[in-house]
């Protein structure tokens, strides 16, 4: 009994992350368990599919990948998605609030993780994404430093060169 109720309180928990419905949730879940048995997703499978939309960047699959893993305590050791990690994010992109795309956003550009954003890791993500679209050679990205020198002044309010997720936050929320 006590194994039921725990699996109900994880479909809810599923429910609340992804902001799916039951019968979305379980129509994934019916297509996800044919492709995948285990409910697993292989890194590679992952790098791959990211490669058929046109992202062929280690740096970005990494950074995409870290971003999937809905239990950041450790992306870098695993190599798979779990079916859940799928589809919260995936319900967060496609529905989330404004804050929870935040938080998500704010994960993109928090290399090391350490809950704060640096000039360098805006760089290096600025530069990576600028590849992406450097056949479109948008203004924007022609000075990368000039681009980050502005976020930095509107955003970093206390100035010490790192964005917390609150100042983050605050920014765009407000």
């Amino acid at each position: 009994m006590g194994q039921t109720k725990s699996r109900i309180e994880d479909f809810r928990q599923l429910q609340l992350k992804s902001h799916f419905s039951n019968m979305e949730i379980l129509s994934f879940r019916r297509q996800f368990h044919i492709q995948y048995p285990n409910h697993l997703v292989p890194k590679q499978d992952f790098i791959d599919l990211l490669h058929i939309v046109g992202i062929r960047n280690e740096f970005l699959e990494q950074v995409i990948f870290r971003i999937f893993c809905q239990d950041a305590s450790q992306p870098a050791e695993r190599d798979f998605l779990t079916m859940e990690d799928l589809i919260i994010t995936i319900g967060i992109l496609s529905r989330g609030t404004r804050e929870e795309l935040l938080r998500l956003s704010f994960r993109l550009y928090d290399i090391d993780q350490d809950g704060y954003i640096s000039r360098q890791e805006v760089i290096v993500v600025v530069r990576a994404i600028s590849t992406l679209i450097s056949s479109l050679q948008m203004n924007l990205f022609n000075n990368p430093e000039k681009l980050i020198q502005n976020i930095f002044s509107v955003i970093d309010k206390d100035g010490d060169d790192q964005i917390s997720l609150q100042e983050y936050l605050q920014a765009f929320l407000h």
